[in-house]
């Protein structure tokens, strides 16, 4: 399992290195690993479930592109997120506007690589329209929670959909690119939009806190999620999607489940 998860990981560190715009604003990203913090939780969703959902093997060449992709979005929302903060520390040597050109510039190269991955015109359409509705509303749930000091374990439905837009996109992305029914995509979408949720909860709140409240960002809340994920797959890889999830969140963001249920 932890070798799936090293060369999932691997592709998706290659194709951002291809991907991230040739200019010295990024060479942090180059010059280091790029996934320092960042977990890669968005295009590993996204690949965990395009092999669950499809009756055969398939090529990565078009699905590396679009995990490539949610996570450029994801970086965006991160880089936009920070330059907030830190505008905000009142620090006065700090200039969001640099860090907000850099979001932008990260988004727009997030809409390119995915055009990148090819497909019929009608494909490519349904695939963009979702990765900019997501996109958009993750943007808004982060700009709500920052303008309103909304609590992350308190949030109104409205505002947990829109924190967890990106993980639902990457869910609804897969069974696109497997070519399932509108009402897959939907459950599909829900399931992930709202395990994003539960894992941008753990992230803002701490994990300590979260499982002591047992409710939105606990272990027990995140299994629920990644079981109703799998349960849209296919018996005979079910099973799989639902070890390969819980195995990268044990592994990336330290969420432990119980031994058996790994």
């Amino acid at each position: 399992m932890r070798e799936t998860i090293s060369q999932r990981r691997t592709k998706i560190e290659d194709a951002l290195q291809n991907q991230l715009p040739a200019t010295t604003e990024f060479d942090q990203y180059r010059d280091g690993p790029v996934t320092v913090g960042r977990p890669r939780t968005h295009g590993h969703v996204f690949l965990a479930l395009v092999d669950g959902l499809s009756s055969e093997p398939r090529s990565t060449d078009r699905a590396v592109p679009i995990a490539a992709a949610l996570e450029l979005a994801s970086l965006q929302t991160h880089v936009h997120r920070e330059a907030i903060r830190r505008d905000r520390s009142h620090d006065g040597e700090y200039d969001p506007t640099r860090d907000v050109l850099r979001g932008d510039l990260l988004e727009s190269t997030a809409f390119e690589t995915l055009l990148s991955a090819g497909g019929s015109s009608e494909h490519v359409r349904r695939c963009f329209a979702v990765l900019v509705r997501t996109t958009r509303r993750a943007q808004e749930g982060r700009a709500i929670v920052s303008e309103d000091d909304v609590d992350p374990l308190d949030a109104a439905p409205d505002v947990r959909r829109r924190l967890g837009a990106l993980t639902g996109g990457a869910a609804e992305l897969a069974a696109l690119e497997v070519g399932l029914d509108d009402d897959l995509c939907r459950r599909l979408a829900e399931h992930g939009t709202e395990l994003g949720y539960r894992l941008w909860v753990r992230t803002e709140t701490g994990e300590k806190r979260a499982d002591e409240r047992q409710t939105t960002g606990s272990r027990a809340a995140c299994r629920r999620q990644i079981e109703a994920l799998a349960d849209c797959c296919p018996d005979r890889s079910a099973t799989q999607v639902r070890r390969q999830l819980a195995a990268f969140l044990e592994e990336e963001l330290r969420v432990e489940f119980p031994e058996q249920s790994a």
